[in-house]
């Protein structure tokens, strides 16, 4: 790993460390790196075949993982986000994609989505079902960050993910 990839990811937790070394581990490069600076900001950025991920924290919150696509500029979004889109997509028999794949209640939870199902969701997104993205990131922003910066009741978490699964549907 070049080592302003490693003291960048040093600002990041376990699983952002994981996730960018099993990227590099397959192929891709690093574009960007730099930090920690003053106040703890870190910035990441990997490419591999127009497809760029993204990582950034400041303070000590990590924002969530991003990913563009050059078939797509219009269309950053979360991980995360784009995980639940290509999961609740379905394929060319009409089966869906990742049935087993629950909206995540946590950022622990977001983590193992995304890193159990990355590549896939990076092989899918040149194709993926922009609309649906976009409806799911609405849904996805309106509450996270004040469910997850405090933790949310269960009720407002299920009330949130109810709302992330209605934007999911066709």
């Amino acid at each position: 790993m070049p080592r302003e990839a490693a003291l960048a990811l040093a600002a990041f937790g376990d699983s952002t460390r994981q996730l960018a070394r099993e990227m590099l581990g397959e192929r891709f490069e690093v574009v960007e790196a730099w930090g920690p600076v003053q106040m703890a900001v870190a910035h990441l950025e990997l490419a591999r075949d127009g497809q760029h991920v993204e990582w950034h924290t400041e303070r000590g919150f990590a924002d969530a993982v991003r990913v563009r696509d050059a078939a797509t500029p219009a269309l950053e979004v979360a991980l995360a986000v784009a995980t639940i889109a290509w999961a609740r997509s379905t394929d060319a028999r009409g089966m869906p994609r990742g049935p087993e794949v629950e909206v995540p209640r946590g950022v622990a939870d977001a983590d193992a989505v995304v890193r159990s199902n990355w590549r896939a969701v990076l092989d899918w997104l040149p194709t993926a079902d922009h609309p649906r993205i976009e409806r799911i990131a609405d849904a996805w922003w309106q509450d996270w960050p004040f469910l997850h910066l405090r933790p949310g009741t269960d009720v407002e978490v299920a009330d949130w993910v109810a709302r992330v699964e209605d934007a999911a549907r066709d």
